[in-house]
C-alpha cells in the first residue's frame, strides 16, 4: 500500500463501525435506515435482514422470533420489513468522513431495487 492511499495518513483517528438496517414500509414512502435497538444488537445478519420490523425515529426492533417488551413495542407504532445490513466505518473527527461498505443478504433485494 503506497503511503498516499493509506486513510490514516490523512488524519483519520478513532474509527468505529455502525451497523444499520435499510427499511422499506408503505409503498410509496423511501426507505428508511436505523439501528437496531440495544437489545437487540447481538442478532446476527441472517435473524435481521429481510425480517418484519417496527421502527422509531430513533431505532428499529425485529418483531418475528423476537420478544419485544410492551414498552419498547409502544414507542415503535410504525411497521416495515428491513431489506439489508449495513456497517459504516466512521471518524469521530467528521461525520462527512465515514465510508459505507454495504453487505447485502444473497437472497434479499436492495433498497434501490
Amino acid at each position: 500500500m503506497s503511503p498516499k492511499s493509506n486513510p490514516f495518513l490523512r488524519g483519520y483517528r478513532n474509527l468505529s463501525i455502525d451497523r444499520s438496517v435499510c427499511i422499506t414500509y408503505e409503498d410509496d414512502c423511501p426507505p428508511i435506515w436505523r439501528p437496531l435497538h440495544p437489545s437487540q444488537a447481538h442478532l446476527p445478519d441472517d435473524q435481521v435482514a429481510l425480517f418484519p420490523c417496527v421502527f422509531s425515529n430513533d431505532f428499529a426492533l425485529i418483531t418475528e422470533g423476537q420478544d419485544i417488551p410492551n414498552d419498547l413495542e409502544a414507542q415503535s407504532q410504525t411497521e416495515g420489513v428491513v431489506r439489508t445490513v449495513v456497517y459504516a466505518a466512521a471518524t469521530s473527527a467528521s461525520p462527512c468522513t465515514s465510508a459505507t461498505l454495504t453487505r447485502r443478504r444473497p437472497r434479499g433485494k436492495s433498497c434501490g431495487g
